[in-house]
């Protein structure tokens, strides 16, 4: 483990610098001062500023490792670093080497000392997330996650300084950092875009040893080196999520190489903490009888009287049906809400499903229909909003939407009238699904007065159904996607909670809506413990995805269903998101074995990095050809064509005009390929295989192991609801 910035002091490396004196020259010549001189002596008090700090801390750090490593040469199978620290742990993963590193910690220094407005306070023993969240101001950010008792907050000093004042009437300790920037933040944004045109200078290394990521905690690869170390700038710190994967990992041996002992002071606090979860949680004293029902007391009951479930748990839609009719069916007749997952398939399968669902519905059931955002066919949005109110399909959630379009307005204002109290009542719900709180003010507001008077003038929407669109939100209620399978932001809950929920109230006052707008919880729901801390944290119900995909009903793959049934929270990657390839647009994926995240993310660098696909050169050319696609790029282009030419003639028009979506286009192709090889289980193409998973799903298959539900066969979706719902209510409880 190597410490970060705060660990420095006078006199550090004294017994190294002489032993070391090569590389302390070369810094020195680097650096343009004595390295030695600053930290020995620091006449100038500069050692606490930090374009000093970090260059000297990587310094002292690395002479340190090259002490150490001399006595016990490859003993170290994972290496960490907080925060700086994490560049002396990929250099003794060899990524760079000695100079390259510097140099880098040179830039990131002189980039850190440049935002200036702002620092950072340790808070302390904070009881629960729920007070730290009465504490925290809309302006101030975490930046470390540390440990259960300890979080660092970042912000402007002013603000840091109303945060201090809270902490002490709240009888919480914490301390201002003798630090001159709010670091890891949003605050550091306007230099992270320097730093990766900086960092695109060099070439680095496959690690030789296993380094766990600040930024989240996921093993660094040749591939993501770049967009890690660049988004750790302005994101927390995720060090107690990197200590728990260690110790999951069966880790018991630490070392903290550097100066200080901060590390390892908070490696016991961390220790305690997780072997006091682990026997709280550890799944051999459950019964795994079926539950025939739970009166559960958690969630909102507002949410509940609204969609007439007894429980505030909601199964998502993952799509291209891998929510299916069985799974939507089963959940419905248990009491439950989901989602078809109808993204991706075509509206006559879509108008199948709900008439196949409808004739296995127990009387009174409900179930709602996933409404994917279709960017290059606005119409198809409508005609999809038009076909669901003809069903009577009443919910929908609303997925990957960064605006408002005529099809969400359509299908939400359809059928709102005033009661007989004069109050606007909803005939039709949208469950938003985002994970950016502009986002949120979009689905927050009333329906954009454009997009209605032009649904009036079509005809679509009646006069007095335009004139009530001003006072109900677009949504009916959010449901807050942190990390999550599939596509994603990569947001954190304990961020993302807190500021949506601020958003919501703010927008209930301001427009006077009478209907509630709930709030929900979704990524990395996988066990009762999740369930149980975001109920902590106020919200009025849980969205679960991943987990459902890897049980009896899920409509993909046996083949995708074993490899689920294995993988664990590390296991998993981000890969472009073949629907917004161009964009450059994410999605989680499973990476524990298949290959499909290397060779997604390696075509979207030769999409980046070239105009055509006769600029790539031959040999990577062939290798496209011979692994990735298994036959030509000419026969891959025919078949792409062919699909253009029979259903998006104009588009094929655009493409050909431009070499440069020719290659995307040829590219996408592999995408779809690789999802279909997946849903198909061709294991002629397991390598490919693209599964859209979040961690949530690892983190439950360590829940149940040793259990009758480690085999998936034995998982069906109604009965882990129940068991999640049931442990978490007693975890609840206790609080």
């Amino acid at each position: 483990m190597f410490p970060g910035q705060g660990a420095q002091h006078r006199g550090m490396g004294k017994e190294l610098f002489e032993k070391y004196n090569g590389l302390v020259q070369l810094a020195s010549g680097i650096l343009g001062y004595s390295i030695a001189d600053l930290c020995l002596y620091d006449k100038d008090n500069n050692l606490g500023k930090t374009q000093y700090t970090q260059p000297a801390l990587y310094v002292v750090n690395t002479l340190s490792y090259l002490d150490y490593n001399e006595k016990n040469p490859a003993d170290q199978y994972y290496v960490v670093g907080h925060s700086l620290g994490e560049y002396n742990a990929l250099l003794a993963a060899g990524v760079f080497d000695f100079e390259t590193g510097l140099r880098i910690v040179m830039k990131r220094a002189a980039l850190f000392s440049n935002i200036k407005s702002g620092g950072m306070l340790a808070v302390i023993d904070c009881p629960d997330a729920y007070t730290l969240e009465k504490i925290l101001l809309p302006s101030v950010d975490v930046a470390n996650y540390n440990s259960d008792r300890q979080v660092i907050l970042s912000g402007l000093v002013n603000d840091l300084k109303l945060v201090e004042q809270a902490c002490k009437e709240n009888g919480i300790k914490s301390m201002l950092l003798n630090v001159n920037g709010p670091f890891h933040s949003r605050y550091m944004a306007p230099v992270k875009q320097e730093f990766h045109s900086y960092l695109t200078n060099f070439t680095f290394k496959q690690p030789v040893r296993n380094v766990v990521s600040n930024y989240n905690s996921v093993l660094y690869g040749p591939n993501n080196i770049t967009d890690c170390l660049t988004q750790q700038i302005a994101s927390p710190v995720q060090w107690k999520q990197a200590m728990y994967l260690l110790f999951d990992r069966g880790v018991t041996d630490f070392v903290e190489l550097g100066p200080g002992k901060v590390l390892s002071k908070l490696l016991v606090v961390n220790q305690e903490c997780y072997a006091s979860k682990a026997a709280a949680c550890r799944p051999g004293h459950r019964e795994d009888t079926t539950l025939p029902g739970i009166v559960s007391s958690l969630g909102s009951k507002s949410f509940k009287s609204r969609y007439r479930t007894p429980y505030a748990y909601v199964a998502g839609g993952m799509y291209k049906g891998i929510s299916s009719e069985n799974l939507v069916t089963r959940m419905a007749n248990a009491g439950f809400l989901s989602f078809l997952g109808s993204g991706g398939l075509a509206i006559q399968t879509i108008e199948a499903s709900i008439d196949a669902i409808r004739k296995k519905l127990q009387p009174a059931k409900i179930f709602g229909i996933n409404f994917l955002h279709n960017p290059l066919d606005p119409d198809a949005e409508v005609a999809l909003a038009a076909l669901l109110i003809k069903k009577e399909v009443r919910i929908i959630e609303a997925s990957a939407f960064a605006n408002a379009t005529a099809g969400l307005v359509f299908f939400r204002l359809k059928g709102l009238r005033l009661d007989e109290k004069r109050v606007p009542v909803s005939s039709n719900f949208i469950i938003a699904k985002l994970s950016r709180p502009e986002v949120a003010s979009v689905f927050l507001s009333p329906p954009p007065v454009h997009i209605v008077e032009n649904l009036v003038r079509r005809g679509l929407l009646s006069q007095e159904e335009g004139a009530l669109a001003p006072y109900v939100s677009l949504a009916s209620d959010i449901t807050i996607e942190a990390d999550s399978g599939g596509h994603t932001d990569r947001g954190v809950a304990f961020i993302l909670i807190p500021a949506i929920a601020i958003l919501r109230d703010q927008y209930t006052k301001r427009f006077n809506y009478t209907e509630s707008v709930h709030i929900g919880a979704a990524g990395g729901i996988g066990t009762p413990s999740a369930i149980a801390a975001a109920f902590m944290m106020g919200v009025d119900y849980v969205l679960t995805g991943s987990v459902n995909q890897c049980t009896v009903e899920a409509g993909t793959s046996h083949a995708v269903k074993d490899l689920l049934s294995q993988m664990n929270i590390q296991d998993t990657a981000y890969a472009p998101a073949g629907d917004m390839f161009e964009l450059g647009a994410k999605v989680q994926v499973l990476k524990k074995g298949v290959l499909f995240p290397n060779r997604a993310n390696k075509l979207f660098e030769l999409y980046k990095n070239f105009d055509s696909l006769e600029d790539i050169d031959l040999s990577t050319r062939t290798m496209l050809e011979e692994k990735y696609f298994g036959k030509t790029i000419a026969d891959v282009w025919n078949e792409t064509r062919q699909y253009l030419l029979s259903d998006k003639a104009e588009l094929l028009q655009k493409i050909e005009s431009s070499p440069k979506l020719k290659m995307a286009a040829l590219f996408k192709w592999y995408f779809h390929k690789s999802t279909q090889y997946s849903l198909e289980g061709n294991i002629a193409h397991k390598m490919d295989f693209q599964i859209h998973c979040g961690a949530a799903l690892g983190s439950f298959n360590q829940w149940v192991a040793g259990t009758e539900l480690e085999n998936w066969e034995k998982r069906h979706v109604d009965e882990i609801a129940l068991k999640l719902l049931s442990e978490a209510q007693k975890i609840f409880d206790k609080k």
